[in-house]
């Protein structure tokens, strides 16, 4: 906060204008993979019926407000089926984990 006088002399307290950016948040695997892979967030967003959103949250950590890089199972399924069709080399682990 800044405080300065204004021309009346009275105390005026400002908030300081200085301009901040944001820092990118991390990536999460093996959510951000995926989504490369299909194209990005708005893409794979739109193959998993969600908002576009949600997508970014699959790739972001639990400390900012994501999953830690897990996109739920019924997701998953939608993206992996969509990879598969159009000849995405994107193995099954990547979307569910150790496959037995």
């Amino acid at each position: 906060v800044k405080e300065t006088l204004t021309t009346n002399g009275a105390r005026d307290i400002m908030p300081n204008m200085t301009t901040r950016t944001k820092t990118p948040k991390q990536t999460c695997e093996p959510a951000a993979t995926i989504i490369r892979e299909v194209g990005g967030p708005r893409v794979a967003a739109e193959i998993a019926g969600v908002a576009t959103i949600q997508a970014y949250r699959w790739m972001w950590s639990e400390g900012d407000g994501g999953t830690g890089g897990y996109i739920p199972a019924r997701r998953a399924q939608k993206l992996f089926d969509w990879a598969r069709v159009n000849g995405k080399d994107l193995p099954a682990e990547l979307f569910f984990g150790r496959v037995a």
